[in-house]
């Protein structure tokens, strides 16, 4: 794995905010400082652009994501593009489209109207020309249970545990995704995590009345009332879960799939 940014045309320097808004106010205090980064954008398979072959140049690491990014060459096309990368993939390998072999490498990109029932699927989008993926954390991926193509959708289970019905126009990438033992890495000490952009955070109990609704009091006392922010938001026993995503992300019109 390469840690060098070797094309700096698909990447681009990150501007820090340093935890403050528009007005220059410290809003996020437990943010700031923080290695420099630059960021990586990923090319976004399309059914039009359907190259059949590239070649992994070199598995890099990427410091906005969990995953490793894969530095493909198009031969063909004569490019360089940032793929994300599947697990147990290596330098040199192959990536075909569409199941253009009979077994395919993984990271290889299909769209799921070539896919088999039981593939291992990650970086999916939702709907055709849409850049709403899934499973595209470190180690995860989604399952095809059942395919209708009568009725042009695509049981997939999340990583979640969650059934969806995907369009058969939607793509992604066969495999799992890459670096799957992220969830077990160990910060080990403060100092990584300053590297990392995190500040140390201080207990509101702990500060004085001006500077948080848990603050003040005689001795060490629990706060006085329930958990919440320095402005007095809620942030215990609140849903924050999204709402779940509408049907029109899952609908394709006929005609579409047909061409």
């Amino acid at each position: 794995m390469s840690k060098k940014r070797r094309f700096k045309k698909l990447t681009k320097g990150f501007k820090k905010t340093g935890g403050r808004n528009v007005f220059g106010r410290l809003t996020a205090f437990n943010v700031g400082g923080g290695h420099k980064k630059s960021y990586r954008f990923l090319s976004i398979f399309d059914e039009k652009q359907n190259l059949p072959f590239s070649i992994i140049d070199s598995i890099e690491y990427d410091p906005f994501r969990s995953a490793f990014v894969n530095c493909c060459h198009l031969k063909e096309a004569g490019f360089f593009q940032y793929t994300l990368s599947a697990d147990k993939a290596k330098p040199g390998q192959v990536l075909a489209s569409n199941y253009y072999f009979n077994v395919p490498y993984p990271g290889s990109p299909t769209l799921l109207k070539f896919a088999q029932i039981g593939d291992f699927l990650y970086n999916v989008n939702l709907k055709a020309n849409l850049n709403y993926y899934i499973a595209c954390a470190a180690g995860t991926f989604s399952k095809i249970m059942k395919k209708e193509l009568s009725e042009f959708y695509v049981k997939l289970v999340l990583p979640s545990g969650s059934l969806y019905s995907v369009a058969l126009s939607s793509a992604g990438l066969l495999g799992k995704t890459s670096n799957s033992s992220h969830r077990f890495t160990k910060i080990g000490k403060a100092g990584r995590n300053r590297w990392k952009g995190i500040r140390p955070s201080v207990r509101g109990v702990a500060m004085n009345p001006v500077d948080h609704p848990h603050g003040g009091g005689e001795g060490k006392s629990s706060g006085g009332r329930p958990s919440c922010t320095h402005w007095g938001f809620l942030t215990k026993g609140k849903p924050t879960r999204r709402k779940k995503i509408r049907k029109f992300f899952i609908r394709v019109l006929k005609n579409k799939i047909k061409k």
